[in-house]
Parts: C-alpha cells; sequence; structure tokens
C-alpha cells in the first residue's frame, strides 16, 4: 500500500517539477523575444534606479506603515534583479532552481521502494 503510494505520489511530483521547468524556460523565451521586438537595454537599471529612489524617500520621511513600503519595494527590486539576470541571459537563479528540482526528483529515484511496505515503527519518509 505504502509502494503504491509512494509511486503515485513521486510520479505527480516529477510531473510538477517539469511542469515548472517547462515554464521557466517559456518565460525565458517570452523575455528574449521581448528583447529583441521592444525592449531597450536601459530599462532595468531605470527601474532598479526608481525603485531605490522611491526606499530612500520612504526612509526618509517615515510615514505610518514606511517600513512595510520599504519592504515591498526590497522585494519588488530583488524581482527585477532576477527578470535582469533572465534577460541578460546569465539565468543562474533559474539553474539554481532547475538544479534543485532535478536533484529533488533524483531522491525519489535513489529510494529503496521495496522497503515502504515493511511493517516496522519507523515514521514513513512521504511527507505532505
Amino acid at each position: 500500500m505504502k509502494k503504491q503510494l509512494f509511486l503515485g505520489a513521486r510520479e505527480d511530483l516529477i510531473k510538477l517539477n517539469l511542469e515548472c521547468l517547462d515554464t521557466q524556460e517559456d518565460i525565458t523565451n517570452s523575455i528574449n523575444l521581448l528583447h529583441k521586438i521592444a525592449l531597450n537595454k536601459s530599462v532595468f537599471e531605470s527601474a532598479e534606479e526608481h525603485i531605490d529612489l522611491l526606499i530612500e524617500v520612504e526612509q526618509a520621511e517615515h510615514k505610518p506603515g514606511w517600513q512595510n513600503r520599504v519592504h515591498g519595494l526590497n522585494i519588488l527590486k530583488e524581482e527585477k534583479r532576477m527578470l535582469r539576470e533572465v534577460y541578460q541571459g546569465k539565468n543562474e537563479s533559474l539553474i539554481k532552481i532547475r538544479e534543485f528540482v532535478e536533484n529533488e526528483i533524483n531522491k525519489y529515484y535513489e529510494m529503496d521502494i521495496d522497503k515502504l511496505d515493511e511493517n516496522n515503527n519507523e515514521k514513513s519518509c512521504i511527507i505532505f
């Protein structure tokens, strides 16, 4: 019973991970297409400079809720940095994600699934 559940869960996990990788490739391809037809190279730099300026203003004014706004702006700045990496073809973030996904998939293939149906007092290794 545990073996069948594990095999089903492993297949679902692999499918989801492969779909995520495909989506990442689609994003990269879309960005590359936009790069060819519309975006100029200074868009990312100017956006990051604008975000930095907004952060400076929030920190100087100290209006109620400024810390939350600065936190949100920092998150936005990080997302812009990651997008710039993809746009410039560096894709370091996507490479790290791909490596993580591949390692997780390999863990499931390396498990001894024959031991899953054995009756013992150990907790199951499957966590949902």
